[in-house]
């Protein structure tokens, strides 16, 4: 008997572990096929997953692990690091779990769960279940917390099942990571697309745009130009180039500086954008209009093409609205300013037939335009371009006159009608080109005071003059004064005190000695600069004196705001007296005005015993003229002033 029993306890045994075998082939074979399942999710795959996809899939496959009454995942956010439910099993009740995550939250035990690799089993508040509790997450960071609802107090999951649980969980978190980081990545690709993209615009954007005013370009504006031109071609009409150039625009940025001459620019701009606009939508079906391109070439030069022309006229209207456009003053900040424009028109086929020339001749033209007066405009013309390379030549040969020591000065007295007596003189630049001969100051100055030339070469008449008077004052001749015209550059030079000083310190020229003459309209461009300069000039000590006197303002109240010391009448009143009367009463409105301000008046232009006579009866103090002498060297003067020449009383 008792073999036999033996032999069933053997039997027993073989078929428990028979029975264990099996059971663990069977895992494992499960294993194999969950193993092969995840790392199907965490595979390439994963690139095309979203977080919640994956929640669900790991959900799936962890249905054939278990029976689990409900499952969820509380996933992780990135943003405040707090964990919600994101995916649970469509069997859950929903509240149901959420009601034992949150008890598992507030007895501790969730926190105390994410701290652990493996699977936390607890009591769970339903009657005969427990939670399990197993955190999702990689070495880098916790992605969240898988959570299980199943029967009994202690569940039957054998070991190797809650192996597998850990294994499919790790993989989840991987899987999770791996698609966080694809989007990551992705995200940033589309940022760095975009921002290539909004840069590649910027780029081109700027290649064919002027950074300061918004305007086309030079680039921008030669392409269109060359498509204006090919199509002129083929339809036989005209285009139009308008050179635009804004007239002395140089003094704003001396004067104002070059923050407010950018702002200025860039009003220019839009008020010019504007008036086209309005001339598009005034007339909408003209090509001359609507296909306009306006740009800015740099500095103070603007570019307008208007194709589209049947007649060369067609475009005057236009220059004259741009002209009108730009004469209504500017406001920036306490400052009004006026502007005006010089204008060069170069129109194909006639002025040329590819965009440098026909831009090339548009900007002859308005050369020409500035030299006629500025605020006007200019048609070109075969025989402006010899005239402008004789300008070139004259700058060219300008730019070395300093250097080669071409420049004289020659002197004009000046006569006290009370004593006959020369009590003065006017310094007055003479260029006798050693290639050309006698060049007149009225085609050099203008073009030294375009070049910036007017500088230098103002810097050098001062310290010549004065230089000169104190040699005379040496000889004798202390009662004389010598006057020195200012270009309207020179005065708004901001070292012209200074270098003023450092003359009269060099030369040894007493200040009272050096009268300096200015125009009207330096003065009246900026008053208030204007008398805080003319009071630095006084406070050295010498005299300031009004030139061309009645060729401009000509306002009492100015006279009475500037310190001033005398006026001189301009030539042009003088040379009437004998043919008006009004023009005799003029002057002598005009002299006894200064008189009542205690200035004293010069009239020049004094050529006939006429003149004189009328100069005489108006009380005027002062004549220069050929009358009594010419403008003569230094070497003449000397001798007129050791000769004691007088003016007979």
């Amino acid at each position: 008997m008792k073999s036999i029993s033996s032999h069933g306890k053997l039997i027993e045994q073989l078929e428990e572990r028979i029975a264990y075998l099996e059971e663990t082939n069977r895992w494992h074979a499960f294993a194999l096929d969950l193993l092969t399942s995840v790392t199907d999710i965490h595979g390439s795959t994963s690139k095309r997953q979203t977080p919640d996809s994956i929640l669900q899939m790991s959900i799936r496959h962890l249905k054939r692990l278990e029976r689990f009454e409900a499952m969820a995942f509380m996933a992780v956010n990135e943003e405040d690091s707090s964990f919600h439910l994101s995916a649970f099993d469509p069997e859950t009740v929903q509240g149901e779990i959420q009601r034992e995550i949150d008890l598992q939250v507030e007895n501790g035990t969730f926190a105390w769960a994410l701290n652990q690799n493996n699977a936390v089993i607890v009591r769970a508040s339903k009657p005969g279940y427990s939670i399990i509790l197993h955190v999702v997450a990689t070495r880098a960071r916790i992605r969240g917390m898988f959570v299980a609802l199943v029967p009994g107090h202690y569940p039957s999951m054998s070991n190797t099942a809650l192996d597998l649980l850990s294994i499919i969980l790790n993989n989840t978190a991987h899987a999770l990571e791996s698609v966080a980081l694809y989007h990551l990545i992705s995200q940033q690709n589309e940022t760095l697309e975009r921002l290539v993209d909004k840069r590649t615009k910027q780029l081109a954007y700027q290649a064919g745009h002027d950074a300061l005013t918004g305007l086309a370009n030079r680039l921008m504006f030669l392409g269109h130009l060359d498509q204006a031109l090919r199509q002129a071609r083929t339809s036989q009409e005209k285009a139009a180039v308008l050179l635009l150039d804004l007239d002395q625009f140089k003094r704003i940025n001396d004067t104002l500086g070059h923050a407010i001459g950018d702002q200025l620019l860039q009003m220019v701009s839009r008020r010019l954008s504007d008036m086209l606009e309005d001339s598009q939508r005034a007339l909408p079906s003209t090509d001359i209009c609507q296909k306009s391109v306006l740009a800015r070439l740099g500095g103070d030069e603007f570019v307008l093409l208007l194709p589209g022309l049947e007649q060369e006229q067609d475009s005057v209207k236009m220059i004259r609205r741009l002209i009108e456009t730009i004469s209504r003053p500017f406001d920036i900040g306490d400052h009004e300013i006026f502007l005006s424009l010089s204008i060069g028109v170069a129109i194909s086929p006639n002025d040329g037939s590819d965009a440098e020339t026909i831009l090339r001749n548009a900007e002859t033209a308005m050369y020409h335009a500035k030299r006629h007066g500025r605020n006007n405009y200019q048609f070109y013309s075969v025989d402006m371009n010899s005239k402008a390379l004789e300008r070139l030549i004259l700058e060219n040969q300008l730019r070395h006159a300093l250097d080669r020591n071409e420049f004289q000065l020659h002197y004009q007295p000046q006569v006290d009608l009370g004593t006959g007596q020369i009590v003065g003189v006017e310094a007055l630049l003479r260029w006798p080109q050693p290639e050309i001969g006698l060049v007149s100051p009225m085609q050099f100055i203008p073009l030294a005071e375009e070049t910036g030339l007017i500088l230098p070469i103002g810097e050098w008449v001062l310290q010549t003059a004065c230089r000169q008077m104190a040699e005379l004052h040496k000889q004798g001749f202390s009662h004389l004064q010598v006057a020195v015209n200012l270009s309207p550059y020179q005065f708004k030079e901001r070292r012209l005190k200074e270098l003023i000083d450092s003359i009269l310190t060099q030369t040894g020229l007493p200040p009272l000695s050096l009268e300096l003459e200015l125009t009207e309209s330096a003065l009246m461009e900026d008053m208030k600069m204007a008398i805080e300069v003319l009071n630095g000039l006084r406070s050295l000590g010498v005299k300031i004196s009004i030139d061309d006197f009645g060729t401009g303002y000509s306002s009492l109240n100015y006279l009475k705001t500037f310190p001033l010391d005398s006026l001189k009448i301009d030539k042009t009143f003088v040379h009437d007296m004998l043919i008006d009367s009004q023009n005799e009463t003029i002057v002598s409105t005009m002299i006894s005005l200064a008189h009542s301000l205690n200035l004293k008046v010069v009239a020049e232009g004094v050529e006939e015993e006429g003149h004189l006579a009328k100069l005489r009866k108006c009380k005027c103090d002062l004549i220069q003229g050929f009358l009594f002498s010419p403008a003569v060297p230094f070497e003449a003067l000397q001798d007129i002033l050791k000769d004691n020449k007088a003016l007979p009383l």
